[in-house]
């Protein structure tokens, strides 16, 4: 049996502010949630595949929007997992801090694009989201003592043309701020459920994408990574050098590693369980076993075609399961 190496459990769609740089999420929300129990069989399921302690990621939309977000991270942390919450940071408020560490969440990624207040809370769309993040991650390392649950915060930010200029800076900012543990930079990508249009950073999106001065900036943040100025940072050279050949042409990304997805768990706010969204599912929490789809005619001939993967313009290659 192949071990999960990645799993991306979204639950919800939906979202609270009015981010200029994309249209992530526009599935409408499922008229009914998954049951708790069925969670339970799931998150079961995956420890069986994936063995005890491993690390799976709760994204959006925005997941504290969802109803049972602490059921179900307690439900994954009673198995033995640890489940990390990926937010816009803005509901991170101090009865919901102590909830998420109460609950048994292992670690928390938020989205911060800038250092700055007025440049994060510009690309987010709605003002004072940078103060509420940064008030959240002290409340989350408040509860973490009081309860005695250590929490791992980390941050995470969208290359894109309003925040070019400061890159270098927040990752430098990061380094000195003993409340986060770790950045992750992600390249700009056309937004997630909409239709595929090679040309959509020249068209609708042509004001969101970076000029050719962050080629500069890359190169800045390389020699940081390589003269081990940047601990924190997680892309490594190699990852930032395929986001160099991307900016350059985003129709063709480089395949500079071996894409593992074969070996990744995909779900939607559905229940619908992909190993890669670029093909068809291969089963539903709600009716289906992980355990039993896993090794599947269906599971075994999508591995195939992701071995011989076709696609040129693949962002998950770069931004979410990018190993070198």
């Amino acid at each position: 049996m192949k071990e999960i190496v990645y799993a991306d459990i979204g639950i919800t769609e939906s979202c609270n502010l009015k981010c200029q740089m994309c249209r992530m999420y526009e599935i409408p929300p499922p008229k009914e949630t998954i049951p708790p129990e069925r969670w339970e069989l799931f998150f079961r399921d995956m420890k069986k595949i994936s063995g005890e302690g491993f690390v799976f990621n709760l994204p959006g939309g925005e997941p504290l929007l969802h109803p049972d977000i602490f059921r179900i991270i307690r439900i994954a942390s009673d198995q033995g997992l640890k489940p990390l919450l990926s937010t816009n940071g803005f509901l991170l408020n101090k009865r919901t801090c102590e909830r998420l560490v109460k609950s048994g969440l292992f670690a928390v990624t938020i989205s911060l694009d800038s250092h700055l207040s007025e440049t994060h809370d510009r690309i987010r769309g709605v003002e004072g989201v940078f103060e509420k993040l940064n008030r959240g991650i002290r409340y989350l390392h408040f509860f973490s003592k009081i309860y005695k649950k250590e929490i791992d915060v980390g941050v995470q930010a969208v290359i894109q043309k309003t925040n070019t200029g400061q890159i270098k800076d927040l990752v430098l900012w990061v380094e000195k701020n003993p409340l986060i543990n770790r950045i992750n930079l992600n390249l700009l990508m056309q937004p997630n459920n909409t239709e595929h249009n090679e040309n959509w950073f020249r068209e609708e999106f042509s004001h969101l994408w970076p000029d050719s001065s962050v080629i500069g900036m890359l190169d800045e943040i390389i020699e940081l990574k390589k003269s081990s100025r940047a601990p924190k940072l997680l892309n490594d050279p190699d990852q930032l050098q395929s986001y160099k050949i991307y900016f350059r042409n985003p129709e063709s990304t480089p395949k500079l590693t071996r894409c593992n997805y074969d070996q990744a768990v995909c779900t939607n706010s559905t229940g619908d369980i992909h190993l890669c969204y670029h093909y068809d599912k291969i089963g539903n929490i709600k009716k289906d076993r992980l355990i039993e789809i896993w090794d599947s005619d269906e599971a075994e001939n999508i591995r195939k075609k992701i071995s011989k993967c076709p696609i040129t313009d693949c962002w998950f290659r770069l931004n979410c399961l990018y190993s070198a």
